[in-house]
């Protein structure tokens, strides 16, 4: 998995300098440039394969992409430009209409063994698919349909000497991707037949064409949105039989469709069984304001990028959660850990919604209002406060509060404190410390201490103290007796190995 924009882009340059010899193509540069809800449809390995296959071959795919759902019929295109082109290079008189037959031929084969349950075809099955291939070959000149079929397939490795060979799709989000494909063909050229005729089996058998249906109903809502809302009932039926139980499906499925579609298709949300619905970017946003219609989980996480939080209905989304009382965890990204996300707090203040995590920045006692407002008992927080703020408020709301503050600058004539919580004690973390500073760091732990001078943990991270002011400020916090309810004792033990001082 490639969760990551980190993780994407190093697997982008690994698979780059492989096939290059170490020379930039410029695929990865591109792919930063895509949009983030973009980026989240190539978490896979193979996904990314794909990527630099269509910045190789079909880079005007990449520049048309607009949604989600636009990735993965460029996919499909990509395929059909490989198997051209293989054809070509042995010099078979190939044309777009001959590969539009072979690629019909196999993606019902695809979706023939998704039936049975099956990736794999045996060395029976594959000569069967070659020999239906070969006859739409042999019908244009001679080619041996293992020049079409390498594109697509690769040899299972056998488990021990004898086996007898195995056969499958580069992956199986290939097989689906062209499965459903074909289901999608099948129902725009075949109007008069049934859905159950077109995907050809039992209920009992619907769960082995889940993640077909899946790749179904984004494709038609934009190939053919009348033909999505006339056979939506059926769908949905088969959705049902087919036991869609995942949340992250269903948004993903729901956040692929167009605008006009989202709402009717956040239905089968009612079919979740996931006590957690996961949001990490500005689509799923949308797709999940849609979804809480139909459903509610236990909890809603929202892990993504400030930015993108800001440019997407967030509003909505809190109200929605809000009106369900669904409890909110929400885990802000930014470049600047103390950028302030009170623009993001205050429409949590009177909304219904349970803050039972918050992960970001406060800068305003607004910010702070809103976050006590609605921050649920026993509830995780850890705060970047870029200048002091009374969190007093929060006292008794939370079971955890960590605080990450930078060194406060000189004091004037009196020496202004601003106490955290005294219960649960807090953690304080100053981040940012240089050489010399160790006062302003005395100085701003005294000013945060919480009455009792407490702490559960106390510490520098990435300290840059020098070795002779660290006595001096362990000094210190003897004197001011700040101590620890994690060892009952003076804090500011020092790790210098790990540079830290901390009471752990």
């Amino acid at each position: 998995m490639a969760s990551t924009l980190v993780d994407q882009l190093a697997f982008l340059r690994r698979y780059e300098a492989a096939l290059n010899d170490g020379s930039p193509t410029g695929v990865t540069r591109c792919f930063e440039f895509l949009s983030e809800d973009i980026r989240c449809e190539f978490t896979n390995h193979i996904d990314l394969v794909h990527f630099c296959k269509m910045r190789k071959h079909l880079p005007e795919e990449i520049s048309s992409w607009r949604t989600p759902g636009d990735v993965a019929p460029s996919i499909i295109r990509l395929y059909k430009q490989l198997i051209l082109t293989k054809l070509v290079d042995s010099n078979y008189n190939a044309t777009d209409a001959l590969v539009e037959d072979l690629y019909d031929v196999i993606s019902s084969e695809a979706l023939e063994f998704l039936r049975d349950n099956s990736v794999t075809f045996s060395e029976d099955d594959l000569i069967g698919l070659k020999r239906k291939c070969q006859k739409i070959l042999d019908s244009k000149g001679k080619c041996n349909s293992e020049i079409v079929l390498s594109v697509l397939l690769k040899e299972e490795e056998t488990k021990s000497k004898g086996e007898c060979k195995s056969y499958a799709f580069s992956h199986k989000t290939v097989q689906v991707m062209f499965a459903a494909d074909n289901v999608v063909r099948r129902i725009l050229t075949h109007c008069n037949v049934s859905l159950n005729s077109i995907l050809a089996v039992t209920t009992c058998g619907m769960t082995h064409l889940l993640e077909v249906l899946l790749h179904v109903v984004p494709a038609l809502s934009r190939f053919s949105p009348h033909k999505l809302e006339e056979r939506w009932e059926d769908l949905k039926k088969a959705l049902r039989d087919a036991g869609v139980i995942g949340a992250d499906n269903v948004r993903d499925c729901v956040a692929r469709c167009s605008p006009d579609h989202a709402g009717m298709v956040a239905e089968i949300a009612a079919l979740v069984a996931d006590v957690r619905w996961n949001v990490c970017n500005g689509r799923h946003v949308a797709a999940v304001v849609e979804m809480l219609q139909y459903g509610a989980p236990r909890k809603l996480w929202v892990h993504m990028k400030a930015e993108a939080l800001r440019g997407a209905p967030w509003g909505a989304l809190v109200a929605a959660a809000g009106s369900k009382g669904v409890e909110v965890w929400l885990c802000l990204e930014c470049p600047d850990d103390y950028e302030p996300h009170d623009d993001l707090l205050l429409p949590l203040r009177h909304s219904g919604v349970r803050l039972g995590g918050f992960i970001g920045c406060v800068g305003t006692c607004a910010g702070v209002a809103a976050l006590a407002s609605c921050v649920d008992t026993g509830a995780d927080l850890y705060i970047h406060m870029a200048a002091p703020l009374d969190l007093s408020v929060l006292g008794g709301t939370y079971e955890e509060l960590t605080v990450y503050t930078r060194p406060l600058p000189p004091p004037g004539p009196a020496s202004p404190t601003w106490p955290l919580p005294p219960s649960p004690p807090p953690s304080l973390y100053v981040e940012g410390t240089t050489e010399g500073s160790w006062r302003a760091v005395a100085r701003t732990i005294i000013s945060l201490a919480p009455p009792g001078k407490r702490f559960h943990r106390l510490g520098l991270p990435a300290c840059r103290l020098r070795a002779v002011e660290l006595p001096q400020l362990r000094q210190f916090t003897r004197d001011e007796c700040l101590q620890s309810t994690a060892e009952r004792r003076t804090l500011l033990a020092c790790s210098s190995r790990l540079n830290v001082v901390t009471s752990e």
